[in-house]
This record gives C-alpha cells, sequence and structure tokens, in this order.
C-alpha cells in the first residue's frame, strides 16, 4: 500500500494554451484505484501533440476540468487489484482519452490509477523512458497496419505499401509492423534519415524533398 496522501501532478484548469493554462498541483489527492485499476509509481512520461491539442481545444462542457496532462507512461506498480498484475511490477501503457474527458485522468503525475486493459509489463531489455515513449504512436502504427490485411488476403505477390514520413515517432513503429505482415514497404523521410528507416525494416526510401506524394511514388516503383 502507498503511504502517499498526496502527488505532484501537472494540471490545466480550463482550455488553452500550455504555456497559459498548466500549472503544478503539488496537493493532488491520487484516487483510490477501483476494479481493473492500477496505482502506478511513474517513472517516466511521453508527450504526444494529441496531449496539447486536447487541452487547447476542447471546451469544458465536452472534457473535465482541472484535468491532468498527458496519457503515455511508464513506471511501477504500487497496489493492484488485477491478477494480472502485482505490486513491484514495471509496467508502461496509456491513460485512455475517454477516461482524460470524463475524469480528468492523464499521467504527467508522481502517481496516478491507470486501467488494466491499456497497460502490459514492460520488458526487461526496454528502459523507462524509451517504454514511456511507445503506447500511442504503437497502438496507431497497429491500427493503421490494419488497412493493409484486405490486401494480404487478396494478393499472392506482396503488396507494395508507402509510409509518409518513415522517420516519423509513428513511422518508425509502422515499418517493422508492416514488414512483419509481409508487405513490401516505401517510406519518404529525408536523406539523413534514410539509414534509420531502413534499419527499421523499409525496403526502400525516398527522400521527401524530391518524392512528396503519391503520384512521384508510383513513378519511382515502377520505372
Amino acid at each position: 500500500m502507498s503511504t502517499t496522501k498526496t502527488v505532484r501532478a501537472y494540471k490545466y484548469l480550463k482550455r488553452g494554451k500550455p504555456a497559459d493554462v498548466l500549472q503544478l498541483d503539488d496537493r493532488h489527492q491520487v484516487p483510490k484505484p477501483g476494479d481493473d485499476e492500477l496505482l502506478i509509481k511513474v517513472k517516466a512520461v511521453g508527450l504526444n501533440p494529441v496531449d496539447w491539442k486536447i487541452m487547447n481545444y476542447l471546451p469544458s462542457f465536452i472534457a473535465k476540468h482541472p484535468a491532468i496532462a498527458g496519457c503515455d507512461y511508464s513506471g511501477t506498480v504500487l497496489e493492484s487489484s488485477s491478477a494480472d498484475f502485482a505490486a513491484g511490477d514495471e509496467v508502461f501503457g496509456i491513460v485512455h482519452s475517454t477516461l482524460k474527458v470524463s475524469k480528468g485522468l492523464g499521467s504527467l503525475a508522481e502517481e496516478i490509477v491507470a486501467p488494466t486493459p491499456s497497460c502490459a509489463k514492460r520488458p526487461e531489455h526496454v528502459e523507462a523512458v524509451p517504454a514511456a515513449g511507445l503506447p500511442l504512436v504503437g497502438l496507431t502504427a497497429i491500427v493503421l497496419s490494419r488497412e493493409v490485411e484486405w490486401a494480404l488476403k487478396k494478393k499472392e505477390d506482396a503488396p507494395k505499401v508507402l509510409v509518409s514520413g518513415g522517420s516519423s515517432s509513428v513511422g518508425l513503429q509502422l515499418v517493422p509492423v508492416l514488414k512483419h505482415k509481409g508487405c513490401f514497404v516505401a517510406a519518404t523521410c529525408s536523406a539523413a534519415k534514410a539509414d534509420m528507416v531502413k534499419g527499421r525494416g523499409a525496403d526502400v526510401t525516398f527522400d521527401c524533398e524530391i518524392f512528396n506524394d503519391v503520384g512521384s511514388f508510383r513513378f519511382a516503383c515502377h520505372r
């Protein structure tokens, strides 16, 4: 059981730009975890564009205020009501957007309550900091990769897939997922990052300064 009664958390009290509304609350009361929830001591937090977009654009009649910023995290389980997790487990995951909107929950706090369905045990070979940057972009990559499954079922040859922005946070996760599914993967990126993207599994890369639309990609693949 955690003896911490209050923790520090970054909250925003109303809609607005982070520089205007984000502030440190050093007396945040951590809610007691319910069924299928974990109390987690946060080690690292991943910040994404959607975090400031929720903060800046969602009005109070949709999103609860005050709210804790952030959604991605990694940390150590302090309390668990689930048979799948125990105190001391190293985990990473995401505070789902529905919880952020309806309850004002987030990850940018010293301790958080998080649902078990969106949490996983962190592999021993993955450090806490990089793990915190994986959940949202990783889930996005998995969802995007499902768009090619119909092509995999219909074609004997590996479908050709273009990843626009292969060196972006989502692109670096999407490329190996597509390769694992059996796709021929082309990706756009800067020339300086071509080796990095190929190292993630891309079969070919195109300089984004030259090949910047689907038409040029098709031309390059068939020349």
